[in-house]
C-alpha cells in the first residue's frame, strides 16, 4: 500500500484505503482533508497605488507529485521421487497494490479594497495573474509468477527440457543482485534493437552483479544468452508436459486512484484604476499521468491433462465503483 499526497491533511491507513477501494476520496473529503490546499498567494489590499512604471501582481502554484510503487512475487514447486510414488504438488502466487495519489492546489492573485473604493495609478501597465500548473505522475506494477513442476527420479533433465523456460526477473524488477545463470524476463515496454519482448534471457558473467534490470543492454551477447531461440528437447517433443498433475495458481490486483484539484483565482476589486493597459488572467494546467502495468503468469497441469492452472489480473483506477467489480472475482 501507498498513499501520497500534497495540500491535503493526514489521514489514517483504514480511511485512505477505502478511499482508494472507492475511487474518490469521501471519508479524507469529509473530515475536511482538502481544506488545507498547497496555496500560493499574491495580493495587494487596501494600499493606493501610484507609480510611474508597471505594477505585477503574481502568485504561480506548480505542485507535482511523482510516485512509484511495485509489488513483485514468484512461487516455484517441484517434486522429485520415484514415478510411481510421486503425488501432485501445487503453487501459489498472489499480490497486488493499494494506492492513492492526492494533489490539492491553489494559486490567488488580487488587488483590493475592502472599505471605501481605492485608487491604482500606474504609468506603465498593471498585471494581475494566477497560474497552477498541478499534476501527478503515477507508476505502478504488479508481476506474480506462479511455476510447478513435478519431476520423477531419473528423468529430472528430460523433464526440465521439456518445460518453458523460466525466469527469476523481468526487466521491471528495478536494481538487483544478478547471479551468473539468473535469468530475466522482457517486458513489453522494453525497446532496444535485437531484444525481444518476452524472451528470456541468461546472464553469463562469472560473479554476481547489481544490475538496474530495466536499462540493461541484454544484446550484448557476452554477457546475455537468448534462452527463448536456444534449441531444447521441447523442439522435437513438444506439449508432453509434467509427469503428473500440477497445481498453478497466480493473481494480481492492482487498484490506483489519483486525485488532482487545483484552482486559479485573479481579481481586482472595489479600484479606481489609471495605467497604460490592464491585464487580470488566471490559468489553470491541471495534469495526471498515469501508468500501471500487471504481469500475471500460471505455469502447470500435466500431459495427461489433471491439474488446475489459473492466473488472473484485475485493475481498477479513478472510478467509484472498485469494490463492487472486485467482489466479482
Amino acid at each position: 500500500m501507498a498513499f501520497n499526497s500534497i495540500g491535503w491533511k493526514s489521514s489514517n491507513i483504514l480511511f485512505n484505503a477505502i478511499d482508494a477501494l472507492l475511487g474518490d476520496p469521501l471519508i479524507s473529503g469529509a473530515f475536511d482533508g482538502a481544506s488545507t490546499p498547497s496555496d500560493a498567494q499574491a495580493w495587494i489590499r487596501n494600499t493606493p497605488i501610484h507609480v510611474s512604471g508597471d505594477v505585477t501582481v503574481r502568485a504561480t502554484q506548480a505542485a507535482q507529485l511523482v510516485a512509484t510503487v511495485g509489488n513483485e512475487g514468484s512461487a516455484e514447486a517441484e517434486l522429485t521421487g520415484v514415478l510411481a510414488t510421486s503425488w501432485a504438488t501445487k503453487g501459489i502466487s498472489g499480490g497486488g497494490v493499494l494506492a492513492s495519489n492526492k494533489v490539492n492546489t491553489k494559486a490567488t492573485a488580487f488587488i483590493e479594497f475592502t472599505g471605501s473604493a481605492g485608487t491604482v495609478d500606474a504609468g506603465g501597465v498593471v498585471t494581475i495573474a494566477a497560474s497552477d500548473a498541478a499534476a501527478i505522475e503515477s507508476h505502478a506494477t504488479v508481476v506474480q509468477s506462479a511455476v510447478v513442476t513435478n519431476t520423477a527420479q531419473g528423468l529430472a533433465q528430460a523433464l526440465s527440457d521439456l518445460l518453458p523456460v523460466d525466469n527469476d526477473f523481468t526487466t521491471k524488477s528495478g536494481t538487483r543482485s544478478v547471479d551468473p545463470g539468473s535469468r530475466v524476463r522482457i517486458a513489453s515496454d522494453y525497446v532496444v534493437p535485437g531484444v525481444v519482448a518476452g524472451h528470456v534471457y541468461e546472464f553469463k558473467g562469472s560473479a554476481a552483479e547489481s544490475i538496474d534490470l530495466g536499462a540493461e543492454d541484454y544484446s550484448i551477447t557476452s554477457r546475455w544468452t537468448d534462452l527463448s531461440v536456444q534449441p531444447v528437447l521441447a523442439d522435437f517433443y513438444p506439449n508432453i508436459g509434467n509427469l503428473t498433475k500440477s497445481s498453478a495458481r497466480a493473481i494480481g490486483i492492482l487498484i490506483i486512484m489519483n486525485d488532482v484539484r487545483a484552482t486559479s483565482e485573479a481579481y481586482l476589486d472595489n479600484a479606481l484604476v489609471t495605467a497604460a493597459s490592464l491585464a487580470v488572467t488566471a490559468d489553470e494546467v491541471a495534469q495526471i499521468l498515469s501508468e500501471a502495468t500487471s504481469t500475471v503468469e500460471a505455469s502447470g497441469g500435466s500431459f495427461k491433462g489433471g491439474g488446475t492452472v489459473q492466473a488472473g489480473s484485475w485493475g481498477a483506477g479513478n472510478y467509484p465503483n472498485a469494490i463492487a467489480q472486485l467482489l466479482r472475482l
